[in-house]
């Protein structure tokens, strides 16, 4: 497993990078540690106006919101390893369209819109890795900034709106979070009913006296995540506390994922990227 110290120093900012067995986002990205990214990164996309009115109005999301989850992040990490995968992604988005609450019409595939859900992406494994795997320095940000602009390649959409370089980056995030992220009908939702009520939501064929005690432990941890990953600017829009007592709960998560991270690849790394691995291997033989 390749560190940041490994990363080529020659990088040059805002250079166009490939995917590939050398790039820190294909050997890391697949680490299951990103799933502990996905109550924040829900929370995060649902502050954009277009994502909650389409999830609000064209999505069973809070039917089963646990397992739409784990296969929306489990898809994901597959468009970085499949660009195939990438298509079939983009292309659950053409229909979604329609009227936000502030009136204003949006398209999933718009360029505004549909970069700033990959931004949310972007900043998602970027936080997976720095805090879970390795800490970046800003050469290894920088490269990866750029490896994410090539997993946004494989989409085939529109790079108008793709900021060039990792402080280009940083400049539009700010910008995101301070300007755009709102407190939306659908984050509030998953806040103040998700969050504060697991046992409305029980995942189908989970026993309901199974889901009594299992449902406060994930949720109770869904929310933790998510306060302690969210940049603190959302936290205060959404008015979350980050107590001493979720410092001190989520620290410990961070040190048992660090102490895990040493174990095979087997019991670390999702399918799909041991998956990519292999073929990888079988075309070189």
């Amino acid at each position: 497993m390749a560190s940041v110290d490994t990363v080529q120093a020659d990088h040059r900012p805002g250079e166009d990078l490939e995917l590939g067995p050398d790039a820190l986002l294909w050997q890391h990205a697949g680490h299951r540690s990103i799933y502990l990214m996905a109550p924040a990164a829900g929370v995060l996309q649902n502050m954009l106006p277009g994502v909650s009115t389409a999830i609000m109005e064209q999505s069973v999301f809070f039917e089963e919101p646990l397992e739409r989850t784990m296969r929306s992040v489990s898809k994901i990490v597959q468009t970085i390893y499949d660009p195939q995968m990438a298509h079939t992604v983009r292309d659950y988005h053409r229909d979604l369209k329609g009227i936000d609450y502030h009136g204003q019409r949006f398209h999933a595939l718009s360029p505004e819109l549909y970069f700033a859900a990959h931004a949310v992406f972007t900043y998602t494994v970027m936080t997976a890795i720095d805090t879970f795997i390795t800490p970046l320095d800003d050469i290894g940000r920088e490269r990866l900034y750029g490896e994410c602009k090539a997993w946004y390649r494989q989409y085939d959409v529109s790079q108008r709106c793709m900021p060039e370089t990792w402080s280009d980056f940083e400049a539009y995030w700010d910008d995101l979070c301070r300007d755009h992220f709102e407190s939306t009908p659908s984050v509030r939702r998953i806040i103040d009913e998700l969050f504060a009520h697991p046992q409305r939501f029980r995942p189908r064929g989970t026993h309901p006296m199974a889901w009594r005690v299992m449902g406060p432990l994930v949720y109770s941890h869904s929310r933790l995540l998510t306060v302690a990953l969210v940049p603190p600017i959302v936290r205060e829009k959404l008015g979350l506390e980050y107590s001493r007592l979720d410092r001190l709960r989520f620290q410990a998560i961070v040190l048992a994922v660090r102490a895990a991270s040493k174990m095979p690849d087997q019991a670390t790394h999702t399918a799909a990227s041991r998956r990519a691995k292999r073929e990888l291997q079988k075309s070189r033989e």
